[in-house]
């Protein structure tokens, strides 16, 4: 047996919450539906204030025009009248000239003073931008509508794709934290159950099992029967622990339980006991018989003590019971209390 760690050496765990909740496709899809709004609205601002540029450069070339026009209509001395002013209006472009005290102002018109009068000259200038925003309008409509429908669309197909990606993302982290053979959480969901644990600075104690006599399973039926015999003691650690304790299977025919909450010495031997007893009972495996003994080695979480200190604690417990005779139980500090009930045959 071997001493394996349940964290990398530099300290960093191969999943990381925070980077996870960055890398969510419903995190991606909220930041692009954000930007498609974003970049809609900055669209329909742009051809608004375009339109209006428009109309103001519009505007200001008639008033140009039509400064020049009451000028020349000053200059050459004619009557300032009704028909006067609007041969000017027709002849210079302004639409509805007419004259008009500077208070009655219509609002969709502009003016110029007309010099030594009270009088404006008014007119209702074209607006350029807005003819041709109305001239285009079954176009954009249709245009914005099929617009709108595609990006419904997109958005559509995203969210399906962002849940369909959320749902990969759940199976294939699953995956990453579950033993295929045995369907027990691996060593990296057992890091992650002591995380959490820890964080919760709760008191811990975890037994660590190991196998005896597997490798003769191995060598004389085959590693198939192998696999089948570790699915069968899965199930009988599983059946034999209290329903918040953490199995899991660090690989090889090692297990481990973790027991969350208070549990006094006598709770832990009994539970070793238990363990024990299940698991050495003989396996029909088909055809074949087979029977395996157990080493169990048991730490408790101390003050100041860290995941892997526990882990490796336990470790060492079990290393020294399977040195002791017999398949023995021991805690992490004591030597060998004796070997639990016979392997059976």
């Amino acid at each position: 047996m071997t001493q394996h760690l349940l964290f990398d050496t530099d300290g960093n765990r191969d999943a990381d919450p925070g980077r996870r909740k960055w890398r969510s496709p419903g995190r991606f899809l909220t930041i692009g539906t954000i930007c498609i709004i974003a970049l809609t609205i900055y669209f329909f601002m742009s051809t608004v204030q375009a339109i209006q540029l428009m109309d103001t450069k519009a505007i200001e070339v008639e008033r140009e025009r039509a400064g020049i026009a009451v000028g020349l209509l000053q200059q050459s001395g004619a009557q300032i009248d009704s028909v006067t002013i609007s041969k000017l209006g027709r002849d210079f472009l302004l639409s509805g000239a007419h004259l008009v005290p500077a208070d009655k102002l219509a609002a969709d018109e502009t003016s110029i003073l007309l010099a030594g009068t009270e009088l404006v000259l008014a007119w209702t200038p074209r607006r350029l931008g807005t003819e041709v925003a109305a001239d285009v309008a079954t176009l954009r409509i249709i245009t914005g509508g099929l617009t709108v429908s595609l990006l419904l669309f997109l958005l559509f197909r995203l969210s399906r794709l962002a849940v369909h990606l959320d749902d990969r993302g759940r199976a294939a982290s699953a995956l990453a934290t579950r033993d295929p053979l045995t369907g027990l959480i691996n060593r990296r969901g057992l890091a992650e159950a002591l995380d959490s644990a820890f964080a919760r600075d709760q008191p811990l104690s975890l037994l660590y099992l190991d196998l005896d006599d597997f490798k003769q399973v191995n060598d004389r039926y085959g590693h198939a029967t192998g696999d089948q015999l570790l699915i069968c003691v899965a199930q009988r650690l599983k059946h034999a622990v209290h329903p918040d304790d953490v199995v899991a299977r660090l690989g090889g025919d090692e297990f481990v339980v973790l027991r969350q909450g208070e549990a006094s010495r006598s709770d832990l031997l009994d539970l070793a006991r238990r363990l024990h007893a299940r698991v050495t009972l003989p396996y029909g495996l088909g055809t074949v018989e087979a029977a395996v003994g157990l080493s169990v080695g048991i730490a408790q979480r101390t003050k100041h003590m860290l995941a892997k200190d526990l882990i490796e604690r336990a470790d060492a417990a079990l290393y020294r019971a399977k040195d002791a005779p017999g398949h023995s139980i021991l805690f992490a500090d004591e030597h060998a209390i004796g070997s639990s009930a016979p392997r059976a045959a």
